[in-house]
């Protein structure tokens, strides 16, 4: 799809790992843009930013001027807080959590989702947590890893079908234990280092 928009050099960049193991952009246009004469990609990889002043990128390599700067983020990668001790194993910098920072959640006994996760977060197949009852999440941290649309068709069956479960089987209530999740917080960090993400 990208040979059809793009130049030759552009396609490398663009799609470094292989088409799909990476979120596939679904917006109109978007390889297009690349080719505008007012367009240009710089890999932030291989020329890190240096600093940004008012009306410039300084990069490794060169100053760029721009009229406008976006931080196109979308999300918070954890990342060990300086001067705290917490497990390094459960705290990994791929890790994303901001979503859920940005509500404030309240499980058993009022607990803060925030606090819960000071060290780190813990999860359940990246779906649920300890002491927050019957909440799902369709992306958790531990299954922001590759391609999102993937990831979420997967979560989303599981979440329907323990539902429908739960429905069938007169079930109102469902939380993990507080061993199932600190298995599941220590093997998936592992695993995903077996991933192309």
């Amino acid at each position: 799809m990208v040979r059809l928009f793009c130049e030759v050099g552009l396609q490398t960049a663009l799609i470094v790992l292989g088409f799909g193991l990476r979120r596939v952009p679904m917006e109109t246009h978007y390889y297009e843009a690349y080719n505008q004469d007012n367009v240009r990609l710089v890999d932030l990889l291989t020329t890190p930013i240096e600093c940004i002043t008012d009306h410039t990128v300084k990069t490794i390599e060169e100053e760029i001027k721009c009229d406008v700067l976006v931080y196109a983020t979308g999300f918070s990668a954890s990342k060990q807080p300086p001067g705290e001790d917490h497990d390094d194993h459960l705290l990994t910098n791929r890790t994303v959590t901001g979503s859920f920072e940005a509500i404030d959640f309240r499980g058993i006994d009022d607990v803060r989702l925030i606090d819960k996760w000071s060290n780190g977060p813990q999860t359940f197949l990246g779906m649920t947590i300890e002491h927050f009852p019957n909440m799902f999440m369709s992306i958790g941290p531990h299954q922001a890893y590759g391609n999102i649309p993937r990831s979420i068709e997967y979560a989303v069956g599981w979440i329907a079908e323990c539902i429908e479960y739960m429905e069938t089987h007169g079930k109102t209530y469902i939380e993990p234990t507080g061993e199932a999740v600190c298995v599941e917080s220590y093997v998936t960090p592992d695993l995903f280092e077996l991933t192309f993400a």
